[in-house]
């Protein structure tokens, strides 16, 4: 007899601890629903019209041969594009590519 009161007891408190759990569940979302509908209501979302300017440059590549004045080719020499800090070396064989 004692264990069937506590078996049933037992199911009692769970079924009023998961009712409790989905009360508690069910008001949690309904306010959270009445806050998004109010912001709604009162527009306070924000956006924004305004178009972000982005500056679009054009890229080149430059490949080339560096050749002394005999048309040997000069390893090692260095290019610089003018007016930057971009800049390359040329390869073994007076090779070089510039991006």
């Amino acid at each position: 007899m004692k264990n069937q009161y506590r078996l049933g007891y037992q199911a009692h408190l769970r079924l009023h601890f998961n009712l409790k759990m989905k009360l508690t569940t069910w008001l949690l979302l309904s306010i959270s629903l009445i806050q998004v509908q109010a912001n709604v209501k009162n527009n306070s979302f924000k956006y924004s019209d305004e178009v972000e300017r982005i500056d679009v440059f054009q890229q080149f590549m430059v490949e080339g041969t560096i050749l002394d004045s005999n048309g040997n080719p000069l390893p090692g020499a260095n290019v610089l594009e003018k007016g930057t800090t971009n800049g390359t070396q040329s390869a073994l064989m007076g090779n070089l590519l510039l991006m």
